[in-house]
């Protein structure tokens, strides 16, 4: 979160994960020199921003005390904006009530279908491929307290 409370986007390479994860800290503010920046690809946006900051072997990360930034940030798209953005390709985070899961089905791809609700009863699907389908755990979700809620994000829209 930038300090006027506008979210800024920034990745890092996967192999560079442990190192991120002992240097930075949750709940802290940090002032960053040392990374660059992109274009935001949008199979990877997850704020409405064009730029990702890009950490890498020269970020160096200077704490700042301050209790000015928001501890979370959450760009959900509402149900009702979902149609709108069919033709934009831009990725969405929604979240609703899990009504049905099927099983995964593979033909080309291994996909699972997931169904889910808002709180107005409106129901949409959405798909996991791959790795996710077959990862996502139905018996996990069967010992669950329902309703279960689920976020979803970094997702596109089709019919």
């Amino acid at each position: 979160m930038h300090s006027q409370g506008t979210p800024v986007q920034a990745n890092i390479v996967l192999r560079d994960a442990e190192y991120f994860d002992q240097l930075l800290q949750l709940k802290k503010a940090y002032r960053f020199t040392g990374f660059s920046c992109e274009p935001t690809d949008s199979w990877e946006r997850t704020l409405p921003t064009k730029i990702t900051l890009i950490f890498g072997k020269y970020l160096q990360a200077e704490e700042i005390a301050t209790t000015d930034f928001l501890e979370h940030y959450f760009n959900f798209a509402a149900y009702n904006e979902l149609s709108d953005r069919l033709a934009v390709k831009n990725s969405i985070l929604t979240v609703g009530r899990i009504v049905t899961t099927r099983n995964a089905t593979a033909t080309r791809k291994t996909q699972r279908a997931i169904d889910i609700k808002n709180l107005s009863g409106n129901k949409i699907g959405f798909t996991l491929w791959d790795e996710m389908a077959l990862n996502y755990n139905v018996c996990e979700y069967d010992s669950m307290e329902k309703p279960v809620i689920i976020a979803v994000s970094s997702c596109y829209i089709n019919r």
